[in-house]
C-alpha cells in the first residue's frame, strides 16, 4: 500500500526528484510522507573501510526537533558537520516541498529516501512516519511483518513508536553494532558487506510479506533492499547512470532507463554507482534488465462547461475548479477516448485475423471450458458482476458463470481439473488478495488456465497468469476507480463475444441524433460503412453497440442540461442519512459500483439491494432522511413493471426517490418521484457504461459539495497490496 522511492546519484542532488517521485506514488497512501536526505561529502562514491564506520559511530550525532505539531526534522551531523536530514509530514507528499529553501536546495544530497504511508501497524503520527530511524538504521517498508511481536523480545532499544517497521530497523540495527574486532579484520574490507549480512539476518527472522529499503548514517553511500512477497523496481538511467528504486515506474523521470522487477526473496546491495543483486539463497545473481523509456506528458484538463456552470449558479462559495481540476474529474473525461481506443485495437486485430478480437487470446480454445469463474475485489468485482450477468443470460452454449470476491476465493472449495476458465481481475497487478487467490488456486490445481485483466503491465500478476489483457486506460491517479471500471466492462464483454458465450443483438438505433447532436463525426470515425461490411454480422453488431457507448457516454459528459440535473441532485442527495441503491436484472450489478463510488467519496452510508429483495427486510430502513436511488435501464416489461412497486412503497414510507432511467421509462415514475435523470436509451450493455458515467459526475459533485478530498478519500489507497 505504501510507496517507496530511493535514488543515488553522485553528481545531481537528488532531492526535486525524490519529492515529485514520491507525490506520484502518494495513490498508495498519503497517511504521512518523509524522506531522508544526504549531502554529497568526499566518501560518499569511496567504500567506506571498518576503521572509518567506528570512527562514524563514534561521532555520529542527531538533533530532533518538532517544527510543528505535524512535522518533524532530524539533523545528522558527523564531526560536527551535518551530512543528512529526516523529515517527516502528517500531511500530502507536495507539502515537503515546501520545507527545503532554495538554501537547502544549493547543497547536493546525493542519496535520498522516501515514503509516502498507508497506516497499517500503529496510527497516523510523527514517531510511525517513515523514513525510521533506529540507531544507525534508516528503512522505508511497504507490508506487514507478522511475527513482529515475537521480534520485539529480541530488541534491546526503547522504541519511540509503534509500528513493525522500527521493530525491523531496530534488530537491524543489533546486529550491525555486534562487537567488530578491528584487529581480526582486513581494513580493506568494506563496512557495506556488513551491513548486507545484518540486513539479511534480521529479515529472516521477519515473517510476513514485505518489501524494504535500508540505508545507515553511518554509510552514506549505501543502500540494501529486500523483496519478500512485495516487488520493487531497480532502475538506472541510461546517460547519467543514477540509480532508482521505486514502488511503481510511474516515479522515474522522464529518462531511457534500464529496468528490473525484483522478485519475491531477491536482495539488492547498492554501494554508491554498483549494483549486486542476490537471490534467496545469497547468490549472487546479474539481473536481466529491460529498456523501458518514460515520457509523463501534461494532460490538459477537461473542463466542458465550467465557465457556464460556475456563472449560473451559486454554490455558497464552493468552488468548483476543485472538482474540475481533479484526476477523478479529468478520469472521468477520459472514458470516451479510452474506448475509442479500444475499438480501435479491436478493429486492427479483426482485420488481421476475423476470430481473433483480442489478439492475446487468439490461441486459447474457449470450447475447452465448461465455465467461467471470475475472481476479484472492488470496483473489479463490480464489473465481473456485470460480465456475469451477459455472460449467463446472453449465452449461446449454456456456459455457467460465478463471481468470487478474492478474499472469500481463498475459502473456496476447489477441484481439480473440472475445466475452469479462472478471469482474475486487477487493476494494479499487485492487488494482494488477488495474488494470493492466484498462488491458492495453483496450489490446489496447477494446470489451471487462467486470464488476468490488468491495467499495469509487468506486475506479478501479468507475469503469472496464462493470458494477459491489457485495459490500455493509462495510468489512474485518483484513488476512487472511473475509467479503469469501465475498460474492464468494455474487456469483459469482448471476452464473451471472442468465445461465442455472447450473442449480440442490437436493436436501439438512436446513435445517429445524438451523433448529431454533438457533431462528433470528425472525432470518432471508426465505425462507417466500408468498415461495418467487411466485417461479419456479429461482429457489425459489436461495433454497433460500442459505437452507442462511446456517443451516449460524450453526450452525457457534454450536455449541460444534464449535468445541471446532476448538480441538483447531488445537493440533495448529501443531505441522507443513509443512501439505498436499488436495481433490478443489470441494474443491480451497476448498483454495486455506484454504491461503492458513492460511499468511498462522501462518506455516506450506503446500500445496494437487489429490487425484490427490499421488502424482505431493508424497507424497515426508510424514513425522510433516507434516499433511495432507483436504477431502471432499458430491461424487459416485468423488470420495470416491478422495480416501479418498489418505488412505490418507498414513497409511501416517506423515503426520497431518485431515478435513473431512459426516455422511454420516464413517465411511469412522473407520478412517483421528482427527482427523475433521463439518460439516452441503451441495451443491457450500453447501459453499464452510460448509467455508471452519469452515477460518477453526481458523485464528484456531491464530495465537493460536501469538502472532501475528492482524489484522496480518507483512509484509503490505491494499490492494495496488504491484506
Amino acid at each position: 500500500m505504501c510507496g517507496i522511492i530511493a535514488i543515488f546519484d553522485s553528481k545531481e542532488c537528488v532531492i526535486d526528484r525524490l519529492i515529485k517521485g514520491l507525490c506520484s506514488l502518494e495513490y498508495r497512501g498519503y497517511d504521512s510522507a518523509g524522506v531522508a536526505v544526504f549531502y554529497n561529502t568526499k566518501n560518499t562514491h569511496k567504500q567506506i573501510t571498518i576503521d572509518k564506520f567506528l570512527d562514524n559511530l563514534k561521532n555520529l550525532k542527531k538533533f530532533s526537533q518538532k517544527l510543528d505539531n505535524k512535522t518533524e526534522k532530524i539533523d545528522i551531523t558527523l564531526f560536527k558537520d551535518t551530512i543528512g536530514h529526516i523529515y517527516k509530514k502528517i500531511d500530502k507528499c507536495s507539502s515537503l516541498q515546501e520545507i527545503f529553501s532554495e538554501k537547502n536546495n544549493s547543497n547536493t544530497f546525493s542519496l535520498g529516501i522516501g515514503h509516502t504511508r498507508w497506516a497499517t501497524h500503529g496510527k497516523p503520527t510523527l514517531p510511525n512516519a517513515h523514513p525510521i530511524l533506529s540507531g544507525t538504521v534508516c528503512a522505508v517498508h511497504n507490508g506487514i511483518i507478522s511475527n513482529y511481536d515475537e521480534i520485539i523480545d529480541d530488541i534491546d532499544e526503547k522504541l519511540e513508536g509503534d509500528t513493525d517497521t522500527e521493530i525491523l530497523a531496530a534488530l537491524v540495527n543489533k546486529n550491525l553494532m555486534i562487537d567488530i574486532d578491528i584487529n581480526q579484520i582486513d581494513n580493506k574490507n568494506i563496512t557495506s558487506i556488513f551491513f548486507y549480512i545484518a540486513v539479511t539476518l534480521s529479515c529472516k527472522k521477519a515473517v510476513g510479506v514485505y518489501s524494504v529499503v535500508f540505508t545507515s548514517i553511518a554509510i552514506p553511500n549505501c543502500m540494501v533492499i529486500v523483496c519478500k512477497g512485495l516487488p520493487l523496481i531497480l532502475s538506472i538511467d541510461k546517460k547519467s547512470k543514477s540509480i532508482y528504486i521505486v514502488s511503481d515506474i510511474v516515479a522515474l523521470p522522464n529518462s531511457d532507463y534500464l529496468i528490473y522487477n525484483l522478485k519475491d526473496g531477491e536482495k539488492s546491495l547498492i554501494i554508491a554507482e554498483e549494483v549486486y543483486c542476490f537471490d534467496k539463497f545469497d547468490n549472487r545473481f546479474y539481473p536481466e534488465y529491460n529498456s523501458y523509456t518514460q515520457n509523463n506528458s501534461n494532460i490538459e484538463k477537461k473542463t466542458n462547461y465550467f465557465n457556464f456552470i460556475q456563472n449560473n449558479f451559486e454554490f455558497n462559495n464552493i468552488n468548483l475548479i476543485n472538482l474540475y481540476n481533479s484526476h477523478f474529474w479529468q478520469e472521468i473525461n477520459e472514458q470516451p477516448d479510452i474506448l475509442n481506443n479500444i475499438s480501435k485495437n479491436i478493429i486492427q486485430n479483426i482485420s488481421k485475423n476475423s476470430s481473433a478480437i483480442i489478439s492475446s487470446l487468439s490461441s486459447l480454445d474457449f470450447s475447452a471450458f465448461n465455465s467461467v469463474c471470475f475472481v476479484a475485489c472492488g470496483t473489479s468485482y463490480n464489473a465481473a458482476c456485470c460480465a456475469n450477468y451477459w455472460f449467463d443470460r446472453l449465452s449461446s452454449k449454456g456456459i455457467n458463470c460465478r463471481t468470487e470476491i478474492a478474499s472469500e476465493f481463498l475459502i473456496s472449495a476447489i477441484r481439480p481439473n473440472e475445466k475452469i476458465l479462472y478471469i482474475f481481475i486487477s487493476q494494479s497487478g499487485e492487488t494482494a488478495d488477488i495474488i494470493l487467490a492466484f498462488k491458492y488456486l495453483k496450489k490446489i490445481d496447477p494446470k489451471a488456465i487462467t486470464i488476468g485483466l490488468i491495467n499495469r503491465m509487468n506486475t506479478k500478476l501479468a507475469n503469472d497468469v496464462d493470458y494477459v489483457i491489457n485495459t490500455m486506460s493509462g495510468i489512474e491517479y485518483s484513488v476512487a476507480s472511473t475509467k479503469v471500471y469501465t475498460a474492464q466492462l468494455m474487456f469483459l464483454l469482448l471476452i464473451g463475444v471472442q468465445a461465442g458465450w455472447i450473442v449480440l443483438n442490437h436493436n436501439i438505433n438512436e446513435n445517429s441524433d445524438i451523433k448529431n447532436k454533438l457533431n462528433l463525426e470528425n472525432e470518432i470515425d471508426l465505425f462507417n460503412t466500408k468498415i461495418l461490411n467487411s466485417f461479419s454480422e456479429k461482429n457489425q453488431n459489436l461495433f454497433k453497440i460500442i459505437e452507442s457507448i462511446i456517443y451516449k457516454s460524450q453526450f452525457i459528459l457534454s450536455n449541460q442540461k444534464l449535468n445541471i440535473k446532476f448538480i441538483e441532485i447531488a445537493q440533495k442527495i448529501i443531505k441522507s442519512r443513509l443512501i439505498v441503491f436499488i436495481g433490478r436484472g443489470i441494474s443491480y450489478p451497476l448498483s454495486l459500483e455506484m454504491s461503492l463510488k458513492m460511499k468511498e467519496l462522501t462518506y455516506i452510508p450506503c446500500e445496494n439491494i437487489a429490487g425484490g429483495e427490499f421488502k424482505h427486510g431493508p424497507l424497515a430502513l426508510i424514513d425522510e432522511k433516507v434516499t433511495a436511488v432507483i436504477i431502471a435501464c432499458d430491461e424487459e416489461i416485468n423488470a420495470l413493471e416491478k422495480i416501479i412497486s418498489t418505488s412505490q412503497e418507498i414513497k409511501a414510507r416517506n423515503g426520497n426517490l431518485i431515478v435513473l432511467t431512459s426516455e422511454n421509462s420516464a413517465k411511469r415514475f412522473k407520478n412517483i418521484s421528482e427527482d427523475i435523470i433521463i439518460l439516452p436509451s441503451a441495451d443491457i450493455y450500453s447501459s453499464c457504461f452510460i448509467y455508471i458515467i452519469a452515477m460518477q459526475i453526481i458523485v464528484g459533485y456531491a464530495t465537493i459539495f460536501l469538502g472532501n478530498n475528492i482524489d484522496r478519500p480518507r483512509n484509503l489507497a490505491k494499490s492494495l497490496t496488504v491484506e
